[in-house]
This record gives C-alpha cells, structure tokens and sequence, in this order.
C-alpha cells in the first residue's frame, strides 16, 4: 500500500507541473500571436493607402479623357473614384482624399477638386493647367488596432500617402494609319557637255545619290531625276 501511494503522489506532480507552466507561457504566446495578426493588419491597410494614392494620381495624368469630353487631369470624380476602389478594403473616406496641383516650381495651383464636398468644388480650369504641372494625390490612413488583452492598449495610428505625377497634356499624337518609312534614296542625275575637237559636243549623265528620309502614309519609296545641264 505505501509503494502504490507513493506511485500516485509521483504521477500527479508532473501533470500539477505543466498545468502551472501552461499558464505562464499562454499569455506570452497569445500576445505573440495576436502581435502577428495586426502588424500584418497595419501593413496591409499601408499597402492599400499607397496603392489608392498612386492609382488616383495615374489616372489623373493619363493621356486623354472620361468618355465625356473632360480630361482625365480635370475629372475630380474619376480620380476619386480610382482612389476609393482600392482604399475601401482600408477603409478610405473621400474625407481621407486630397486632390491638389502644383506648377514646375511647387507653388500650389489649386486645391479645390472634391466632388463630395457640400457643394462640390469645380475643378481647376483648363487654361491654369499648362505642360509639366502635377497633380498631387494624398490620402490619410487610418488603422485602428483591435481590442486586445487588458495590458496591451494600443492607440491608433494614421499615416499619409502623397503620389505626384507630371500632367501629360497637349501632346501631339500621330494620326491613325500614319507611318513613318525608312530612309529613302533619291537619284539626281546632272548632265555635263564635254567640248570635243569636233563640232558636236557629248554629254555624260552621272547619277549622284542623295539620302532624304520622308514620312508617308503608304510607305513607297519614290525616285525622282533632274537633269541640270552643266556648260
């Protein structure tokens, strides 16, 4: 009897042991984990600001217009709308969304182009905007940690994306159909009278190549002869 209590007592002392070790470490290791969980949060909802940010600002610099008739540049609806498509999964406002354009030098041109703005701000006019300005995109991010374990209190965080891009406008395009061809080789033949002892003269034609290169919409390569008499 005394061999068998001694067994008991020998078997519930290790089980007693991890209990109290599980306990110790399982709030570290829940921390752990949940550390893991929102950082991966917060890096995505910064991957998504800056991602709204530059998409807004490559639409509003991109060559032509909205199927309307407004340029890209000018349409305040489309570059929000760019940058809400993507900042929703973050959780972007358009009160988030700063839409503005500088000159050459950084002097603000205007800052007024919210559409959601009670009433909405017009956009800029089309004389204001010359070559080689940019449009500014910046967007506030907001990232709100989740409610944690009663010692960790984390406070939210906000960060800002700017996305600058030079505005591509009034730059001439080729037409439709319109090629431009190789070098093309025209042939100049000049005469040239050689006195002879006799009476008559004989007349040598030498063809002198000159390199144009032309642009035409057919691509062929014409060949044109001027004789220039040479006494």
């Amino acid at each position: 009897m005394r061999f068998f209590n001694r067994g008991n007592k020998s078997a519930n002392k290790p089980k007693g042991q991890g209990i109290v070790e599980l306990a110790l470490v399982f709030p570290v290791l829940l921390l752990l984990i949940f550390g893991l969980f929102e950082f991966a949060r917060l890096m995505f909802t910064y991957s998504v600001v800056t991602s709204a940010s530059r998409e807004a600002a490559r639409y509003g610099t991109a060559v032509g217009d909205n199927g309307s008739g407004t340029p890209r540049y000018l349409d305040c609806q489309g570059i929000f709308d760019a940058a809400l498509r993507l900042g929703e999964l973050a959780g972007v406002n358009p009160v988030d969304i700063t839409v503005s354009y500088i000159d050459v030098n950084g002097n603000t041109i205007d800052s007024n182009c919210d559409p959601y703005a009670s009433p909405p701000d017009p956009p800029p006019s089309a004389e204001n905007i010359e070559l080689g300005d940019r449009l500014v995109v910046e967007i506030i991010g907001n990232f709100n940690p989740a409610p944690a374990l009663p010692l960790v209190n984390l406070p939210p965080l906000q960060f800002t994306s700017v996305s600058r891009r030079t505005i591509l406008k009034d730059i001439p395009l080729a037409a439709a159909g319109t090629s431009v061809v190789g070098p093309i080789w025209t042939e100049t033949a000049t005469e040239t009278a050689t006195p002879g002892d006799s009476s008559t003269a004989t007349a040598t034609v030498t063809v002198m190549p000159s390199y144009s290169p032309t642009a035409t919409n057919t691509g062929a390569a014409t060949a044109t002869a001027t004789e220039t008499p040479t006494p």
